[in-house]
């Protein structure tokens, strides 16, 4: 197996997040689970625009681990897209693990066909009333964010099973909601939010450059 190298530029974004993480932890007095996800979400990010299988790996962890910190602040909205997104995730670790690169524990990026695009789109489109309506049933504020939210999920998590530069179109869109989402605990005198906040910032810094790698990648993959 290849060893990881990260560039400057990866390896002053880990060092720079961890430090961020760790002071706002120390704090806020935050639980250990709300820092393990800002640390998952740190080191699984960065490996994810690399497209290295561990990258997937740490995603799938993140996805528990936000589970839990949504039902705390009681966006069950959020939850239930953590929930929804797991039939996609467990598929995305089958396509992710069959079309590694053994030697370089890699994979290659795809491009998807615009109807399968086009389809995906018309199924959200779809679902978005049965997401509102689940939503609703908790009297969740909000509710056609937080819908929006998860139908962008279920996007997301689906292009990033299928490993296509989609997805980070998708999840920079879901790291400006997810961040929203989470300034009201904090306007609300919750600290700990932060430690969600802080890692989507970052998040939205890290797709930026994920979605900038994936399509250099795929150059390269078309010119070889």
């Amino acid at each position: 197996m290849k060893k990881i190298e990260f560039t400057p530029f990866e390896k002053a974004y880990i060092i720079i997040g961890l430090i961020i993480n760790t002071d706002i932890a120390i704090a806020t007095r935050a639980q250990l689970i709300s820092t393990l996800y800002a640390y998952c979400c740190l080191l699984g990010g960065i490996m994810l625009t690399k497209a290295r299988v561990e990258g997937y790996l740490l995603q799938c962890g993140m996805a528990v681990f936000y589970v839990f910190l949504a039902w705390q602040q009681r966006y069950y909205g959020e939850v239930v897209n953590a929930l929804l997104v797991i039939p996609v995730t467990a598929y995305g670790l089958y396509n992710w693990l069959k079309s590694r690169n053994s030697a370089a524990n890699t994979v290659d990026i795809v491009e998807p066909t615009k109807k399968e695009v086009i389809l995906l789109i018309i199924s959200q489109l779809l679902l978005f009333p049965l997401y509102y309506y689940l939503l609703s049933l908790f009297e969740n504020e909000l509710l056609f964010v937080q819908s929006l939210s998860l139908a962008l999920s279920m996007m997301a998590f689906y292009f990033c099973a299928r490993i296509s530069v989609l997805t980070y179109y998708c999840f920079i869109s879901k790291d400006i909601i997810s961040t929203v989402l989470w300034i009201f605990p904090l306007l609300a005198g919750d600290a700990s939010a932060w430690l969600v906040i802080v890692p989507n910032l970052l998040f939205l810094v890290n797709d930026i450059y994920g979605l900038y790698n994936w399509k250099r990648l795929l150059k390269n993959q078309n010119a070889g």
